[in-house]
């Protein structure tokens, strides 16, 4: 399964869910940005995941724990001054993941469309979790994109 490298648009990560492990590599030029099946990110020296299963049902790993997302799941997101907090609760486990946020972007960026979330990780995961239709675009996309492989 390839994940995308958030913020790093020149890496991507083979993942072998059933173990955990990630093998980093250099994005093939035949895999697009659309054609992995979720991301993934180093919040300080904790690896974060984000993917869309073999059962579409969407799974977040912190670290060596992960967790299936369902309706009983709760994604909180907070910053304060100088940390950030990725918090997640379900029925079984409390994963949480705290890190410095990323630098402000320069006054001079004139990049169009950027979020605060395009440059933390966090803050990125607790959107889309979020947001019971973006997940459902999310998961048609990587649907789309295994059933184009097959």
């Amino acid at each position: 399964m390839l994940l995308s490298y958030h913020g790093r648009a020149a890496v991507v990560a083979d993942l072998d869910a059933e173990l955990g492990a990630l093998r980093l590599l250099p994005r093939p030029s035949s895999v697009g940005f659309g054609d992995t099946v979720g991301w993934f990110c180093v919040l300080d020296g904790v690896c974060v995941v984000l993917y869309v299963g073999d059962d579409d049902r969407f799974r977040l790993r912190i670290g060596d724990r992960e967790v299936v997302v369902d309706d009983s799941v709760r994604v909180g997101w907070t910053r304060q001054q100088r940390r950030c907090a990725l918090v997640v609760d379900s029925a079984h486990m409390h994963l949480e993941v705290s890190y410095p946020p990323p630098p402000p972007r320069s006054p001079d960026d004139l990049t169009p469309f950027v979020e605060e979330s395009d440059d933390d990780f966090g803050l990125f995961v607790s959107e889309v979790l979020g947001d019971p239709e973006r997940m459902a675009r999310v998961a048609a996309r990587v649907r789309s994109v295994r059933d184009g492989a097959r």
